[in-house]
């Protein structure tokens, strides 16, 4: 019998795996995709979703995956603390479970084949296909689609290992609650400490029942990471012993290879991360439609045989790699001197208005940089002529 050959096989079925096999599908492409995993799974992740995420995706979110739309944020630094309020989401929050299992089925329901629980191992790329071994027998495609996320060994295999400075390591739980006392507690805002870890935050997220509490900060920084986790906890008020999970994310604006033979990386596997919030969602969308759109034209090519999947880094990058690369400006410069700017978000309402019109895409980090460090001088003066002590500012903009 002749082995059958697809035209992509994808490998992860996160929101990256699938919206790249959806949109293979969409392009007439025969393709597989193979996920280690059975659906739905435990997906140890904050829950947060942001619009222009959605936007992204070509869709919208079904009423009952959306455990709460989020209208703003609140956030904390030694002692003062400041809300905003849009007038419109700046998100959502979800359960990655139902979440990622919503997404498969559109992949699926758009002609994708899907190969759960079955775990790929290795891969080779020839010079007319490739072959991706896995636990179930190998199977061979034109091109190759590695979405396995941060820690994978294939990808490491394009774009290389990656140290701890190049890496961020998270802490999450769940912890259950009355809803009546998380509306209370949040007011459906997500909650921010940046006095928690360098280079990253501390997170308190409502969600349908339970609150998602966490922590995390670049890797090379964050010692005794569960004993930083249990004391973040402990200080917000979540008594009990509580079952920490850990995930490693990668730190984004890194020039990466993400282009081999006949293979690409998406999402986290290309480090396609904001290295200031740790926003994954959307570039893993944006990335995956571009690798199923360069594939596509590769394939429809008169020589088949010579396959060119270069383009895809150029329309990543002319996409989103500013906006990448100044996300991990904005980190270094914000974390290098907390007490002079971290702590203006918690101190001026209208840095943390400006700073959340990036998670819709109205505003940029260049943009918000040159608006923050223009005001920097008049802020730290402010702070010479009014008397120490606690501050707690908010602004509520009309919902």
């Amino acid at each position: 019998m002749t082995k059958k050959r697809y035209d992509v096989i994808v490998i992860g079925a996160g929101p990256a795996g699938t919206t790249a096999a959806r949109h293979c599908a969409l392009k007439g492409l025969d393709t597989l995709l193979i996920e280690k995993k059975e659906f739905p799974r435990y997906k140890p992740c904050a829950g947060g979703v942001s619009q222009w995420a959605v936007s992204a995706l070509g869709f919208g979110l079904p009423a009952e995956l959306v455990e709460y739309e989020c209208f703003g944020g609140r956030i904390f630094f030694r002692g003062c603390s400041t809300e905003v309020s849009k007038p419109s989401p700046i998100g959502f929050l979800v359960s990655r479970s139902r979440f990622d299992a919503f997404l498969l089925q559109k992949a699926t329901e758009s002609g994708a084949r899907a190969l759960v629980a079955t775990r790929a191992s290795d891969f080779e790329a020839k010079t007319s296909h490739v072959n991706v071994v896995t636990d179930k027998g190998s199977f061979s495609g034109q091109c190759l689609i590695i979405a396995e996320g941060a820690t994978g060994r294939m990808a490491r295999r394009i774009r290389g290992p990656q140290g701890k400075h190049q890496t961020a390591l998270a802490m999450v739980t769940e912890i259950t609650s009355p809803q009546d006392k998380i509306d209370r507690r949040t007011g459906g805002r997500i909650q921010l400490y940046f006095d928690v870890a360098h280079r990253g935050y501390g997170w308190i997220f409502p969600h349908r029942g339970y609150y998602s509490v966490g922590l995390g900060g670049i890797r090379s920084s964050v010692s005794k990471p569960t004993d930083l986790s249990r004391h973040f906890l402990t200080r917000n008020g979540f008594t009990g012993k509580q079952k920490l999970r850990g995930y490693l994310l990668p730190i984004g604006g890194i020039r990466r290879r993400v282009v081999g033979n006949r293979v690409i990386l998406v999402g986290d596997a290309a480090g396609f991360v904001d290295a200031f919030t740790g926003e994954g969602i959307g570039y893993a969308v944006l990335s995956a439609k571009f690798a199923a759109k360069t594939i596509h034209e590769a394939l429809g090519q008169r020589d088949p045989s010579r396959i060119d999947l270069t383009p895809f880094q150029d329309r990543c990058d002319n996409c989103f790699g500013d906006r990448l690369r100044y996300a991990n400006l904005a980190a270094r410069i914000f974390h290098a001197l907390p007490d002079v700017f971290l702590k203006e978000f918690a101190v001026h309402p209208e840095v943390l208005d400006k700073f959340l019109d990036i998670a819709t895409w109205k505003g940029s980090y260049q943009s918000f940089l040159f608006w923050f460090l223009s005001r920097t001088p008049r802020y730290l003066l402010s702070r010479l002529l009014i008397p120490r002590r606690t501050r707690t500012r908010t602004r509520h903009q009309p919902l």
